[in-house]
């Protein structure tokens, strides 16, 4: 047992390297969020409402049993096959948003002005319009030779490059609405994690059965054949939206200042790292896969939460974010109506 516990070089190299890559992510993530302060870009992100939290974990629950059981009856080949494509469609869009504005900034020399292409379509009155830049063409063939690489490989770094951008996208995106539906929905989903984890062996025989840049990987020895070690997505993107929620808190309380104070953040940020940390710890100690957010939803809530308690500013995080507009329609009957409601008013 003792020999099964020893940390080796390699071992802490892989777990250095987890920590680094979700963290990381975590951080570049919030600070892209902070456009969602801006009011024209409220549009482009899911908002929850408080009715939403507990939805989500029964759909999560669903889906993921569904997924259980298409791989136990058919060959994961044949399932990996199928929603490769899907999934892989939603990575590129990841890549291409994360490396756009760093691509813009730094490669400003060889763009140049979007050329508009027209093209005209059967049945519509105007032809449809759109610009591409030297930037866009040159990350599309980026986008498309990773895509190549991974489909022949399915190498980790590949892996990694689609999961690590799909993870700061999400995190940018995804508005908790008020603080209160975000810890709602991170508690909600931490249930979630213990029952399918150490309940069942679903989401371990899912994880391991599903071939899609949905976690990022790192080998436990770079110079020998090794299997990898893993972190989902999930435990990335809902921490890192509720640590989101708290960099834009920061921002709308000392919006006066240009160089606003990260206090919320940065004590949340290292909780949520510490919580990272102590997964990884007790998943080397037991040898066995461990639900993290077990341990990142205490840290991040604990984190945040003491951090009110010191700052005698309990009452206003708690009521922080927009009100719930139930009567427009919820994140779900708005997600599932398709636009008929906009039919109806038209009517």
């Amino acid at each position: 047992m003792a020999d099964e516990l020893v940390l080796t070089t390699d071992l802490t190299i892989t777990y250095v390297a987890i920590v680094t890559m979700a963290s990381s992510a975590v951080y570049l993530g919030s600070h892209m969020s902070l456009k969602l302060l801006d009011e024209k870009d409220k549009d482009d992100s899911e908002v929850l409402n408080s009715s939403d939290t507990w939805k989500i974990p029964v759909f999560a629950s669903a889906f993921l049993f569904g997924m259980y059981l298409v791989f136990k009856t058919f060959k994961k080949e044949y399932v990996n096959a199928v929603l490769m494509a899907y999934i892989l469609l939603f990575a590129i869009m990841s890549v291409f948003n994360t490396f756009r504005p760093i691509f813009k900034k730094y490669l400003s020399s060889i763009d140049s002005a979007e050329k508009e292409f027209n093209f005209s379509v059967p049945l519509m009155e105007s032809p449809l319009q759109f610009g591409v830049s030297t930037v866009d063409i040159l990350l599309t063939i980026l986008c498309v030779l990773n895509t190549l690489w991974y489909t022949a490989t399915e190498h980790w770094i590949s892996n990694n490059i689609f999961g690590y951008c799909f993870a700061i996208q999400a995190i940018s995106n995804l508005d908790m609405g008020k603080y209160k539906t975000g810890s709602f929905l991170l508690i909600a989903f931490t249930l979630y994690d213990i029952f399918w984890v150490f309940g069942t062996e679903v989401m371990v025989t899912v994880a391991k059965s599903l071939n899609a840049p949905v976690k990022l990987l790192f080998p436990k020895s770079l110079f020998v054949e090794s299997t990898n070690s893993m972190l989902g997505l999930g435990d990335i993107i809902l921490p890192g939206a509720f640590v989101a929620l708290l960099l834009r808190y920061d921002f709308e309380r000392r919006k006066a200042d240009a160089s606003f104070s990260k206090t919320y953040f940065n004590a949340t940020f290292i909780s949520y790292t510490i919580g990272l940390i102590t997964t990884i710890c007790v998943m080397h100690y037991f040898r066995a896969a461990q639900p993290a957010l077990l341990y990142l939803v205490p840290a991040v809530l604990i984190g945040s939460g003491l951090t009110a308690l010191i700052l005698r500013d309990t009452e206003n995080l708690l009521e922080f974010g927009p009100e719930d507009k139930v009567e427009e329609g919820s994140f779900w009957s708005n997600l599932f109506s398709f636009g008929n409601d906009d039919k109806d008013k038209k009517e």
